[in-house]
């Protein structure tokens, strides 16, 4: 048994084919993410980095651009509501601490679930040493070459791999970064039960912007390529009784109250913050006069 536990389908390994006759619980087979960071991946292993550049690179710029002009825009506008003097502090205040939370708890779980996708991109930069049913040197082509099912080594060297990490692993993390604390900040400093609610669902584009471009732009050689080519990287060193213990409780007794802890610290931090008087938990509306009751 060669699988690993993985909370995507992004980093869930693949069975080891048959006919590759490769030994024992060391190894499995995983695919790169279906973006435009793992076709920059993809292509960079297995046919270098300047025809990765030719193809790739542009996806990948576009997407960092994207997601870090849209994360600037947000946390300049709304990092001035966190001031006592502002303008909206009243408006925030009156706010339900609930919605703040349970936006962000929904926020956070959807942008987290990327997690998983961006360790299993790491480790593949770095470990993979082996594919199958791609390409190779010929990936990109507009005629694709003949896929084997024989396992092929990549001869690629340690300083290629760094150079590959930070232009689609880093920079995917730095965005993700960024992307996460706007829309955090976001969903604390709405002025408005409904721009909190909206909040949750209008940043997450941003985050997806990278899956879109790969959608929509990336050659279809390519994509056809990175949806079949499977890696082999090593398993991580854990018992079978640790690796059960995990699967079986890590997401509802771990991971589940881990999420709440933030959403609940970020949510009264902001609220500390901004020296809120009252901390309802129902909605509280105007009267006809405007003045809250």
């Amino acid at each position: 048994d060669v699988s690993y536990y993985a909370a995507s389908s992004v980093g869930s390994p693949l069975p080891r084919p048959q006919s590759q006759g490769e030994e024992g619980p060391e190894h499995y087979w995983t695919k790169v993410n279906t973006n435009a960071f793992g076709a920059f991946i993809h292509v960079a292993l297995q046919s270098g980095l300047t025809r990765a550049c030719l193809t790739c690179l542009p996806m990948v710029s576009v997407a960092v651009t994207i997601q870090l002009i849209f994360s600037e825009e947000l946390i300049t506008n709304h990092s001035t509501s966190l001031d006592i003097n502002s303008r909206q502090r009243d408006s925030i205040c009156w706010i339900p601490w609930k919605y703040q939370i349970s936006a962000i708890v929904i926020f956070v779980t959807l942008v987290f679930h990327n997690i998983p996708g961006m360790v299993n991109a790491a480790r593949l930069v770095f470990q993979a040493t082996h594919h199958i049913l791609g390409d190779g040197e010929e990936i990109g082509e507009i005629k694709e070459a003949q896929d084997s099912e024989k396992a092929q080594k990549l001869n690629i060297s340690f300083t290629t791999r760094i150079i590959i990490y930070f232009i689609a692993v880093f920079s995917e993390l730095t965005t993700f970064a960024f992307v996460v604390y706007a829309g955090c900040l976001f969903a604390a400093t709405a002025d408005s039960v409904d721009n909190v609610i909206r909040s949750t669902v209008s940043v997450m584009f941003v985050l997806n912007v990278d899956e879109i471009v790969f959608e929509s732009c990336c050659p279809s050689s390519i994509k056809d390529d990175v949806e079949e080519t499977k890696y082999r990287i090593e398993n991580p060193k854990m018992s079978s009784t640790t690796k059960d213990i995990f699967q079986h409780y890590f997401g509802v007794y771990v991971y589940l109250p881990i999420l709440v802890a933030i959403s609940v610290t970020l949510t009264m931090v902001g609220r500390s913050m901004l020296l809120c008087e009252q901390n309802n938990f129902w909605q509280v509306h105007p009267d006809e006069s405007g003045v809250i009751i």
